[in-house]
């Protein structure tokens, strides 16, 4: 999402009436209740962990260190190092990730997987003062 695409969010979309008024640390967690309560479908690429997610590089490191040995992950990291890159929000992949985690790649942590695309208070005050 580009700050431009937020601030437009935020003053116009369905939740303006809510976040209006509202400090930069308030509207993050009320466009982050309402967007992202559930899982849903996003496709990432390894530019979008690098951007959004602490310690990207680590993980995408330890993630390619581990998928020749993994046959799903290989071909994920496929996807993910290309521009299409992979659904996170699909039941395969989420569960493939789970897998992961259960397997000792504790670089990624469910949180971090959980993370991926939210809104920080720093991301509202840019968007709505540059």
């Amino acid at each position: 999402m580009t700050y431009r695409a937020l601030k437009t969010e935020i003053e116009t979309g369905p939740l303006a009436d809510e976040c209006a008024g509202k400090s930069d640390a308030e509207i993050a967690d009320i466009l982050n209740d309402r967007r992202f309560t559930g899982v849903r479908s996003r496709f990432v690429t390894a530019r979008t962990i690098l951007a959004e997610v602490p310690g990207g590089a680590a993980i995408l490191d330890k993630l390619d260190a581990a998928a020749p040995a993994i046959p799903d992950l290989k071909w994920a990291m496929r996807f993910i190092a290309g521009e299409t890159g992979i659904d996170i929000g699909h039941a395969g992949t989420r569960a493939n990730l789970e897998a992961l985690l259960e397997m000792g790649y504790t670089a990624m942590s469910r949180a971090e997987i959980a993370g991926i695309g939210t809104i920080t208070h720093q991301d509202v005050a840019q968007a709505l003062r540059g």
